[in-house]
């Protein structure tokens, strides 16, 4: 099961505010047996990590480098079953051209992976900031290029990364 919504609002001055919010979670058809140690979440990073390692799906946390909050299942680094997280925007557009949109932005993001409920806790969280330009084009759709900085160090990961990303 999967949740996002997600909501824009227009400030003063041409300013906008995006604000985010993600859950995830991945059970087992039947109680007897526990959830298999692929199809599950990873979290860090700009989600452009792909599906290649036991069909993972990425959770992007700017800020951290990618991977980097997974947490361990059973001694394997596989993911989690759930996550949650955070994000907000504040999103000044420079060119609003048909040829061409970019805008600059500053986000805030938190988020976190559990792999049970019994440990989940929506407002125990990583937590980032950092500073990005986003650029529409028709041909290629939207690409952004970050550089968050991560006030937590749960792995002893670099705290300062760029990343990029292609879509939303």
């Amino acid at each position: 099961w999967r949740f996002d919504a997600q909501w824009f609002a227009p400030l003063p001055k041409k300013f906008v505010l995006y604000a985010k919010a993600s859950f995830g979670f991945m059970g087992s058809y039947n109680k007897k047996y526990n959830v298999p140690p692929f199809d599950r979440y990873v979290m860090g990073g700009s989600e452009l990590t792909g599906y290649a390692n036991f069909n993972t799906e990425p959770v992007g946390l700017r800020g951290y480098a990618d991977r980097s909050l997974t947490q361990i299942y059973e001694n394997h680094n596989g993911g989690s079953t759930i996550f949650n997280r955070y994000t907000l925007e504040l999103r000044y557009p420079i060119t609003t051209g048909q040829a061409a949109t970019i805008y600059a932005l500053g986000f805030a993001e938190a988020g976190k992976p559990f792999n049970s409920f019994k440990y989940f806790n929506p407002f125990e969280l990583y937590r980032s900031a950092g500073v990005g330009v986003k650029v529409y084009l028709p041909m290629l759709g939207l690409l952004g290029l970050d550089y968050g900085w991560g006030f937590d160090n749960p792995t002893g990961v670099k705290k300062g990364n760029f990343h990029f990303s292609i879509g939303q």
